[in-house]
């Protein structure tokens, strides 16, 4: 799970980070906090990208604990390996396709994580 950073270009392909899955939320994720994860995925690799999944950018005011900033996919677009709730770090092992471009989603191999809501600093 990954968004992407800066627009695809043919020279250099296009730069992504991977996409954090958010504690207690089914289809909460936000970006990876260190910046050292961000990757390129150049032209000949951009096969990766296979299918959309649309997304919303959380204001914070949707919910009394939505976290502000994170993205929120649509979960009748999202895999069903994702739409589990994880309660605990040690849980998040799966892996999947997408990235995130303007509100939209769209897939990448990337792992994912997951963090507390709290260790969001946005």
């Amino acid at each position: 799970m990954v968004e992407v950073l800066e627009d695809y270009n043919e020279e250099q392909g296009v730069s992504v980070t991977p996409l954090v899955k958010v504690e207690g939320f089914k289809t909460v994720f936000h970006r990876h906090l260190d910046p050292k994860e961000v990757k390129r995925i150049p032209r000949e690799e951009m096969f990766r990208f296979s299918h959309q999944v649309p997304s919303c950018l959380l204001t914070g005011e949707e919910a009394h604990n939505a976290p502000k900033g994170c993205r929120e996919l649509d979960p009748a677009a999202t895999p069903v390996e994702l739409l589990q709730v994880i309660t605990e770090a040690k849980e998040a092992e799966a892996f999947i396709r997408i990235r995130v471009v303007d509100g939209e989603t769209f897939p990448a191999s990337m792992g994912w994580e997951m963090v507390h809501p709290e260790k969001l600093k946005v």
